[in-house]
């Protein structure tokens, strides 16, 4: 559930957004009073588009946050805070414990990222976390379903990818995201004007990406792979010795988004013919698995993973095509060795200086 926020009548922008802050870190123990389950929405994940905006707001809940809350427990009338031993309640939550997530921030990742994990009532969960878009991959967290944006994100991609961070166990902890827009900011003012239009065509408002296609890296990592899925969901051969013949085919679309006699086509003609000849050379009568983890031993290979040497001619141009399998790490691992402390050629015994592995130089010390 995505709610807009736009309050004009304050000075700033900042008024409203501690006490955007103030209101749901009282409804968190509002809901703790009335025994709800508050765990998914005590932890309130704020993401701010700058450094600057988040600093502010970070100085407002130093002087300012307790002050709204304890208008809000006179106003309400509800003892908001943590249980005492006698059983009572106190009249607020004191939000204090407050991490953050951003490229300066002096605490390790990983073990903010756990301190997310930690549950309503065990000791170090957090009441807020200020991010900025360090958040926007990676941070997988099931017992999150608060969060606060404090402006509208640069682009709608980037939206779409906050807004994930929250809400990824629907059942148990569904996602709420407020979005705090200024309305002395116009492009906030608009996105508030058009927010429920905006978000039942979301995704038609992504922007597209800039990228150079068919290009020589492109098509070596890719080609091979889309051939494979036309022919296979078009033709639907029985082995890649049977599909030789849709070959041609199945480049035709692909020709048809090319201009002639452009480098773009010269690099799919080239790459093409290279496929077009492992293809007609190849003798396997299956397709093979791209499972990860385990090796493939027919036509179809996952990309980085070393070809299999040809029994009868291991000297021969292997016939198995590479697969990409995945959309982020496609490149095979690869180790490095550092080497500190070698002596260069021509240098003083006392003299030494860093290198990498391979230099000119006679290693003293290696530290891998």
């Amino acid at each position: 559930m995505f709610v807009g926020i736009c309050a004009p009548g304050f000075g700033r922008a900042q008024e409203a957004q501690i006490r955007v802050l103030a209101v749901l870190g009282h409804a968190g123990g509002s809901l703790d009073v009335a025994g709800h389950n508050p765990d998914p929405w005590w932890t309130n994940l704020c993401f701010f588009s700058s450094r600057r905006s988040l600093g502010l707001v970070q100085s407002l809940c130093q002087t300012h946050l307790r002050g709204h809350t304890w208008r809000l427990h006179n106003a309400t009338g509800v003892d908001a805070g943590p249980l005492r031993a006698s059983g009572t309640r106190l009249a607020q939550r004191a939000m204090t414990a407050r991490v953050e997530l951003t490229a300066q921030a002096t605490a390790d990742v990983s073990a903010t990222m756990e301190r997310l994990s930690v549950s309503h009532g065990e000791k170090g969960c957090a009441d807020l976390c200020f991010a900025t878009s360090m958040i926007e991959v990676g941070l997988d967290i099931n017992r999150l379903g608060l969060l606060t944006m404090f402006g509208q994100p640069k682009s709608a991609s980037q939206y779409i990818q906050v807004a994930g961070r929250v809400g990824r166990d629907e059942r148990d902890a569904p996602g709420v995201v407020f979005v705090v827009l200024s309305p002395y900011n116009n492009r906030d003012r608009s996105h508030f004007e058009q927010f429920s239009t905006f978000h039942r065509r979301l995704y038609a408002s992504v922007e597209p990406v800039s990228i150079t296609p068919f290009t020589p890296a492109a098509l070596d990592r890719g080609l091979a792979g889309a051939l494979t899925a036309w022919i296979r969901q078009a033709v639907n051969p029985s082995s890649p010795s049977a599909a030789v013949d849709h070959f041609v085919d199945a480049l035709v679309p692909i020709e048809a988004r090319v201009r002639s006699d452009s480098p773009q086509e010269r690099n799919l003609t080239r790459r093409a013919a290279e496929l077009n000849r492992w293809l007609a050379n190849t003798q396997h009568a299956e397709w093979g698995t791209l499972q990860p983890g385990k090796s493939s031993t027919g036509f179809l290979r996952p990309l980085g993973e070393d070809a299999p040497a040809r029994a009868d001619n291991p000297d021969a141009v292997n016939t198995t095509w590479l697969v990409p399998t995945s959309m982020r790490s496609v490149d095979a691992e690869a180790g490095a060795r550092a080497i500190r402390h070698t002596r260069t050629a021509g240098a003083s015994s006392e003299a030494t200086a860093p290198t990498v592995a391979g230099a000119t130089g006679s290693a003293e010390e290696d530290v891998f």
